[in-house]
């Protein structure tokens, strides 16, 4: 028998050549592939589509996991510029009071503390290796002014108007580095809550501004036209960043915006800052003012210091519990962005990893399944040729006596396989039935020739 009647063909890897030529006619013949390749070129596609998209499903999901991680970490660092932002914005407040007045242990106490947190935020800042190049150009601005801090701390008595701008700088600098820090962070849930406390923080920042211009004006007796022009575009900044955040926050923290920022010190607040700017002298009183002699300049600002203190504190306070809730929504969010993150990789991970074995044994024992079935009906059609219709001819014409029913062979499913065994079996039945009938036939015409003879 020639090698083209064996079931299911030449296979792929049934050539000894290592022409390419010959491997492509193989795959371009490939309904000649042995079954067994078959099987596993029909079973072992998907399979490998599946690895490919779950291990593509995994790297997608462990990316969210890093990107999260490091969103969660910049969070982190920017608490720790708002603790500075606070420090910075406590001693601008000692500054502008101890302008006219020496306070060396009060000086000294907010200096400390402020030293301790620029030290914990560098230290911070050290161990966030994923800053992209705008936030590291922006720390970078930001440490550098925050280097200077000794030689704006040397001018609170000799040029307080030029340690209250820098330290204005310094915090504006931060604040910067604040927003970019939250541009790079910004990811799902965290968008909306990242720059709704970017807005209160920079509200809160205006108001701290425009009480250590406001105490200069009070130690001095009254705010200079600049300082003035500073305090109306602080105001119409604040004024900005409320009305950004009451348009674009989620209506529940505008909710909680309006009823934690209002009462009578906000609107007192609002009504010495006013009264600041309209003190202002003009014309020739400005040009005294600005000599430092208040004495032919305009009425005195009468302010008390310390009630103005105390309603800035307040505001500032109402402002700070506004962001506390904030800056807690955005822990949540970074907290849950993270983990579901990582609660998807685990998922994506033990579904691949457990269902591709699965697939494979699946496949394994239904191949190994099929093939038996067709080697049974391979082997018992192959031994029905060549030996038990062959003996059961010889058996016939030897006279002796054969029955029609025939052994079946061992396929004992009932799919395709099964079906086939069952009709060789038919047939095997049927041949034998019509060897005995020819048997019989031939013996009846004998029997005729020899009564005729």
């Amino acid at each position: 028998m020639s090698s083209t009647g064996r079931v299911g063909g030449a296979g792929p890897g049934t050539t000894n050549s290592g022409d390419p030529n010959r491997w492509t006619a193989v795959l371009l013949q490939w309904r000649n592939w042995s079954l067994l390749a078959k099987l596993a070129t029909i079973a072992l596609i998907p399979l490998v589509f599946a690895a490919i998209l779950g291990g593509l499903t995994i790297h997608t999901q462990l990316t969210q996991v890093q990107k999260y991680s490091v969103a969660n970490r910049l969070v982190t660092f920017n608490d720790q510029i708002r603790v500075v932002v606070s420090a910075l914005q406590a001693e601008r407040t000692q500054a502008a009071m101890s302008s006219r007045q020496a306070n060396a242990a009060a000086a000294t106490k907010v200096q400390k503390q402020t030293d301790a947190t620029v030290k914990a935020l560098r230290s911070t800042a050290g161990d966030n290796q994923q800053l992209d190049q705008m936030a590291s150009m922006a720390w970078m601005n930001a440490n550098d002014q925050l280097g200077k801090l000794g030689t704006i701390r040397q001018q609170w008595q000799s040029n307080p108007d030029s340690a209250i701008g820098g330290y204005t700088d310094a915090i504006d600098q931060l604040q910067m580095l604040d927003s970019t820090l939250g541009h790079q962070a910004q990811a799902g849930d965290l968008a909306e809550p990242t720059m709704a406390l970017y807005d209160i923080d920079a509200s809160t920042e205006e108001i701290s501004q425009q009480q250590a211009i406001v105490l200069l004006g009070i130690a001095r007796g009254s705010v200079t036209p600049a300082e003035a022009d500073l305090l109306r575009a602080s105001q119409a900044r604040q004024d900005d960043k409320v009305n950004d955040f009451t348009a674009m926050g989620e209506p529940s923290d505008v909710d909680l915006f309006k009823k934690t920022v209002t009462g009578s010190d906000i609107t007192t607040r609002d009504q010495l800052v006013k009264q600041a700017i309209d003190n202002a002298p003009t014309g020739d009183q400005a040009a005294n003012s600005n000599t430092g002699d208040v004495s032919n300049t305009s009425t005195p600002l009468n302010i008390s210091a310390q009630d103005y203190n105390a309603v800035s504190d307040s505001t500032t306070s109402k402002y700070q519990k506004v962001a506390t809730a904030l800056v807690q929504k955005v822990h949540d969010a970074s907290a849950n962005l993270q983990s579901n993150a990582g609660s998807g990789l685990t998922t994506a991970a033990a579904v691949l990893f457990s269902a591709l074995p699965f697939a494979l044994v699946a496949v394994w024992l239904i191949a190994r399944q099929l093939l038996s079935s067709i080697g049974a009906l391979n082997r018992g059609a192959r031994d029905v040729a060549a030996h038990k219709l062959p003996q059961a001819v010889a058996d016939i014409r030897a006279g002796n006596e054969v029955s029609t029913e025939v052994e079946p062979i061992p396929v004992e499913t009932h799919e395709e396989v099964g079906q086939l065994a069952r009709s060789f079996d038919a047939v095997h039945r049927e041949a034998r039935r019509l060897a005995v009938e020819q048997a019989t036939l031939r013996a009846r015409y004998a029997g005729v020739f020899v009564n005729l003879s």
